[in-house]
């Protein structure tokens, strides 16, 4: 790749403190435009500066552009316990909430988003995304979702997919969403999910 090529497309980040001024990454707003998912990868699992730079990254996505949920490669059926430890509504330590995301390697980011949550104007709601994990419990995980959601769960799990279709059946179909205008450098979301 030319290295004139990198230098148009690339920023350099003055650091990747998450507790840090987010000025550096605004140039990330452009990318991000009317996006209601942003998936932040990384190159191997268990890297300390990929989590740190993803945490950052996530206070900007949530203090600038307004986004109010965090899913992670986590069990779907599991999340909703880590949730409510993430809302500050369970005072047990995290290892006897979640041994998983204790022992994972995800306890870092799982007490940051805690943090996070304690001490932001913009919390964020954390979900589950991997539903091999939910060992078959996908139907009744449902319940905490909100009825907007039932169209695609079905058809993401094959294992289950009848009793997903069954508990979701008289949900009404999700209202449009329109789009809506971008918050600027701090200011206070809209608070509308993304």
């Amino acid at each position: 790749m030319p290295t004139s090529w990198m230098r148009a497309h690339t920023t350099t980040l003055t650091t990747i403190d998450p507790a840090a001024d987010l000025t550096d990454l605004e140039v990330l707003r452009s990318i991000v435009g009317d996006a209601r998912v942003v998936a932040i990868g990384e190159g191997a699992h268990f890297v300390t500066e990929f989590s740190t730079v993803r945490r950052r990254l996530t206070r900007f996505l949530a203090e600038r552009c307004g986004f109010t949920h965090f899913a992670l490669e986590y069990s779907f059926a599991g999340a909703g316990v880590l949730d409510t430890w993430l809302a500050g509504e369970d005072d047990r330590p995290l290892g006897e909430v979640s041994p998983a995301a204790a022992d994972w390697g995800a306890a870092d980011l799982m007490d940051w988003l805690r943090t996070h949550n304690a001490t932001s104007r913009s919390p964020l709601r954390f979900a589950g995304i991997d539903v091999p994990e939910a060992g078959g419990a996908c139907a009744r995980s449902l319940s905490r979702w909100p009825t907007t959601w039932p169209r695609p769960i079905p058809r993401l799990c094959p294992w289950c997919s009848p009793r997903c279709r069954s508990a979701t059946r008289s949900w009404p179909a999700p209202p449009p969403v329109p789009p809506r205008p971008r918050p600027g450098p701090g200011s206070r979301p809209t608070g509308r999910t993304r």
